[in-house]
């Protein structure tokens, strides 16, 4: 076998970088459900560590902190939406969570903001049977040296040809034929880990073209949008604890959440997320920065300026070969990731995140439906 990886690294969206001295995530982060996560134990194999120390959750009111029985009561809310999504999703319900989460005064913007975070869309655009077929065992431990230096060290042995994406996959007959700028290769069969937003695109050419049925569902599981703002630190923010986490109320859904002090490094992240991220990212890396820079001031006030010594943006919906964050099912679509991820005439198979009807979103979700369809083409293999 061969891997073709389009970019000149590996990863996808699990990317550390090390220009600030110290591993940064543009992507994922988290082992997510990390107590079943079969990425945990090759960490663990690997010998890289991750922190399973508490976080603690910040709320700034746009004036000051948010006192105990504010923050309570925000996570309150959060809670009884989340509750009332899955009672939905439990129900056999698919429709979107606006439909279903209970109003709020003061606190639905944020949380419609805190919504697009987890999913990369808010809450009208967002699945409850999908939303509710996530597991979540509420562990989420980040990677010390990076998730993607994770990933990059698992792949360390495979034969993966860097800067050759696929262009046209001719599979019309019994062998498969995968046309790169390097060259034509063929084989009995394709596994295809690329994105659905990069499915979406045609930026791969089929010939013959994709039954309908499996272009659909390109348009009905399609990525959200969540990107990172990440400013180095001259000095800690004072006052404020090591890893921890919040949001700064708007009354609106264009806001921000952010990140402090992650495994005592000097760094604070800004969340950019759903349709405001969407339009920030498409007004350009100064627009976003200017965001999270404005949001900072709010929060922490205008003394953080003098401590910012550094600044990184991630990028994912402009990015050629991502097109977007992490995978959603439209209301009315969430049996959609079975039919996405159906093998085409014993040749052409079909893997990554959006596949993954319990481990959407996630690094792991992608690694099991890898190994999934592994197991289902060597098994086509051998009949």
């Amino acid at each position: 076998f061969r891997v073709l990886e389009a970019r000149d690294r590996i990863g996808g969206r699990a990317y550390t970088d090390t220009d600030f001295g110290f591993p940064v995530d543009h992507g994922c982060h988290w082992l997510h459900t990390a107590d079943i996560n079969p990425l945990t134990r090759l960490a663990d194999i690997l010998g890289r560590a991750y922190h399973t120390g508490p976080g603690y959750p910040l709320l700034h009111t746009g004036g000051d902190w948010a006192d105990d029985a504010t923050l309570a009561d925000w996570q309150d809310y959060c809670e009884r939406c989340f509750a009332a999504a899955d009672e939905a999703g439990a129900a056999g319900r698919d429709v979107a969570l606006a439909a279903v989460i209970p109003e709020h005064p003061r606190w639905r913007p944020t949380f419609d903001n805190w919504c697009a975070a987890l999913n990369g869309l808010e809450p009208a655009e967002v699945s409850t049977l999908d939303h509710y077929r996530y597991v979540d065992t509420g562990l989420n431990y980040p990677v010390v040296q990076g998730y993607g230096a994770l990933i990059h060290a698992l792949a360390s042995n495979l034969p993966v040809s860097l800067a050759t994406p696929a262009q046209r996959i001719r599979w019309g007959e019994g062998t498969v034929r995968v046309d790169t700028p390097r060259g034509t290769l063929s084989a009995q069969r394709v596994l295809f880990t690329v994105s659905v937003g990069v499915l979406a695109s045609d930026t791969l050419r089929f010939d013959p073209p994709l039954p309908v049925w499996k272009q659909e569902t390109f348009h009905d599981v399609v990525l959200g949008q969540a990107n990172k703002v990440m400013f180095r630190l001259k000095a800690p923010l004072p006052g404020v604890a090591d890893n921890s986490y919040g949001r700064l109320e708007r009354g609106s859904p264009r806001t921000l959440g952010f990140h402090c002090h992650g495994f005592g490094q000097p760094l604070v992240t800004a969340y950019l997320a759903g349709r405001s991220g969407e339009e920030l990212e498409r007004a350009g890396r100064d627009a976003m920065l200017a965001f999270a820079r404005e949001g900072l001031v709010a929060v922490f006030g205008s003394q953080v300026l003098s401590l910012l010594d550094g600044v990184q943006v991630s990028g994912w919906g402009s990015d050629p070969h991502i097109r977007g964050a992490y995978s959603l099912a439209r209301p009315g679509r969430a049996d959609t990731r079975e039919r996405l991820g159906k093998a085409l005439a014993g040749r052409l198979y079909f893997a990554g995140e959006a596949v993954s009807a319990t481990a959407f979103g996630t690094a792991h979700g992608a690694w099991e439906s890898g190994i999934a369809a592994i197991q289902q083409l060597s098994g086509a293999g051998r009949a």
